[in-house]
């Protein structure tokens, strides 16, 4: 069963991306961890709204694709039940960006 994920990144990152795909990154700085993309997987529609919130950053892209759910790993560094990972290059299209946040928050409600 496919699942839509979501992937957020600076607006720096969005050039790279679109040229070469989302590519799994190895950290070597806080935590120690292979190469892999962090996503989340929204319960609700407003999740990814949120997410802009949480990045306490309005100046954020979101990046979009679908992977088999099987494909995701649980992000065991996460305290949230919706954050995994996966291993593979993905050629996804951008959700949204530059939203301001305050913006969306007061439209929605």
């Amino acid at each position: 069963m496919r699942k839509k994920v979501y992937h957020i990144t600076y607006p720096k990152n969005r050039e790279p991306i679109l040229e070469n795909g989302l590519l799994p990154k190895k950290s070597e700085k806080y935590i120690l961890y292979e190469p892999r993309i962090f996503v989340f997987l929204p319960k609700e529609e407003n999740d990814v709204l949120l997410a802009f919130y949480y990045t306490r950053d309005e100046n954020m892209d979101i990046w979009e694709f679908e992977v088999d759910f099987n494909s995701l790993n649980k992000d065991e560094n996460s305290n949230s039940d919706n954050h995994f990972w996966i291993d593979f290059i993905v050629y996804p299209k951008l959700y949204k960006s530059n939203i301001n946040m305050w913006e969306v928050s007061l439209k929605r409600v």
